[in-house]
């Protein structure tokens, strides 16, 4: 019975490509044509045969952290459109190995704004990061050279690279809302891990650098029968500043850096300093850009058990020990760190900081940087 249903669906599916390649309007037909339209008929008829368990009758297809109705006429959509991009047999195989099989290939994607990468770089078992246009599903690769993806759903800004995690998805089909309700979606949830890698690439570079995160989405493969609908997930975007474009060897000091995390003892501490440094290196207005940095300086050189020592003096001596390499330094730092205390202080309960000469405002702009370097090695 296979062997006959697979040469007829190829059969009909050769014909659909002819009478398809002389009417191109054809290859853009959609789920809400077929309802008036025979065109599609008879493959449909043979997809239901071949579907003895009726996966594909009007139930709930998990993808993700997300469920689509998949029907007999989405999946004639996909097995046509496949078979023109491949041939007729590689999409019926395609076709009759999800059917026969319990887990299919899937890619769990996190689109970035803010880094760019020349080429595919493995950061570790199958996680790298790459640029979009180079992403394995060749359908949404082809899109986003078109300068179509993205920019034709409610999301408007193009990503720059992606962190890309591929794993087996469990092929899983729920009848009705109410059964997709009580599923578990949180059993294919990455986005702890690859936020986490997210987040480091902020000081993982030459300085500190706001990447940020667009949306999170799971992709299946083109081989795979779906409903070919994205499910994104917008994350909390803040603008960046100018890209960075990093090379083969930056990400030496990357990987070093992802072992240590891996192994501290303080994930959640380092993770809380790392968003507010991320979200600072976004930010454009001193006022803005003085408060965070108090806060994350406080984060790092104050214990807040210490009822005898003020604030401010714990900054300066906790700070002054650590990064002064002698005497005559540690008195500069320790200065340097009661000014810019001051004036983030001022930031604070005014909401403004008042430059009385161009030194002055100078002066702090060189502080600032001064005191990012100082925050950047003490989280490494």
């Amino acid at each position: 019975m296979d062997k006959i249903l697979r040469n007829e669906l190829i059969l009909e599916l050769d014909k659909l490509k002819e009478y398809l390649s002389l009417d191109s309007l054809r290859l853009y037909i959609s789920y809400w044509d077929i309802k008036n339209d025979d065109i599609l008929y008879n493959l449909i008829d043979l997809l239901e045969k071949s579907d003895m368990e009726k996966i594909f009758d009007k139930k709930n297809q998990i993808l993700g952290n997300s469920a689509s109705t998949i029907t007999y006429e989405l999946v004639a959509l996909w097995i046509v459109k496949r078979a023109i991009r491949k041939t007729s047999l590689i999409a019926v195989e395609d076709y009759f190995n999800y059917l026969k099989t319990d887990y299919f290939d899937c890619y769990y994607i996190m689109w970035l704004k803010g880094i760019n990468v020349g080429y595919p770089v493995e950061l570790e078992k199958n996680l790298e990061l790459r640029m979009p246009c180079h992403i394995p599903v060749e359908s949404i690769a082809e899109e986003f050279r078109k300068n179509i993806f993205l920019q034709s759903s409610v999301f408007k800004i193009k990503p720059s690279a992606l962190l890309m995690f591929k794993f087996r998805h469990e092929k899983i089909h729920l009848n009705g809302s109410e059964e997709t309700n009580n599923y578990d979606f949180t059993r294919y949830d990455f986005f702890e891990k690859i936020e986490d890698i997210r987040l480091l690439f902020t000081i993982s570079f030459n300085g500190i650098f706001g990447i940020q995160s667009l949306v999170v989405n799971t992709l299946s493969d083109d081989n795979v029968p779906s409903s070919g609908n994205i499910n994104w997930n917008i994350t909390n975007f803040r603008q960046t500043k100018m890209g960075i474009d990093v090379s083969y060897s930056d990400f030496s000091n990357f990987q070093e850096l992802y072992i240590k995390f891996a192994k501290s003892k303080r994930k959640d501490f380092i993770r809380n300093v790392l968003k507010r440094l991320n979200d600072y290196a976004t930010l454009c207005n001193i006022i803005d850009k003085a408060v965070e940095i108090r806060i994350i300086l406080e984060m790092l050189f104050t214990v807040s058990h210490e009822k005898d020592n003020s604030i401010s003096k714990q900054l300066r001596t906790n700070i002054s020990k650590k990064y002064g390499v002698n005497a005559k330094e540690r008195s500069k730092l320790s200065h340097k760190t009661i000014v810019i205390y001051d004036w983030c202080s001022e930031a604070i309960h005014t909401g403004q900081i008042i430059f009385h000469t161009e030194d002055e405002k100078e002066n702090f702009n060189i502080l600032f940087k001064e005191f990012e370097e100082i925050i950047r090695l003490e989280i490494i």
